[in-house]
């Protein structure tokens, strides 16, 4: 009897050793899984044309500009988000960046109506006098 029970004792010592390295094993196995679907992410991940992405906003840019000149001229709260969401849909590259919030951010000013007899269409000539491909 007392021969089973150290049987036993060692079975369950055993047991206990084996789900334990397994369970430290699939732990450090576990990150390294991670980062090798991450890096498979990222490898097929497409490239991306900055010289194209420039060039289509651009282009976008001065295809909006009329209709943004336009409710500059009399901001209505509608137009506004309609031009807003407009703009904020264009894709754009890192460098042109500044360019872009300033013109959102002149939306949001005239959308405040903080100052009423403000020149919003000055304020957009200066924004757009530093870039010479929207002439």
């Amino acid at each position: 009897m007392r021969k089973n029970i150290i049987i036993i004792i060692i079975f369950i010592l055993v047991t206990a050793i084996a789900i334990i390295f397994g369970f430290v094993w699939w732990q450090k196995s576990v990150p390294k899984k991670v980062e090798e679907n991450a890096d498979q992410a990222q490898q097929t991940a497409p490239k991306v044309d900055q010289a194209q992405l420039a060039a289509d906003y651009e282009e976008s840019l001065r295809a909006l500009l009329p209709e943004y000149k336009q409710i500059l001229e009399s901001p209505a709260v509608e137009k506004l988000d309609s031009i807003r969401q407009k703009l904020l849909a264009l894709k754009l590259p890192a460098e042109l960046r500044d360019l872009h919030a300033q013109l959102v951010l002149l939306l949001d000013k005239a959308g405040s109506n903080s100052e009423p007899d403000s020149d919003y269409l000055k304020d957009l000539e200066i924004i757009i006098s530093k870039y010479d491909w929207v002439k």
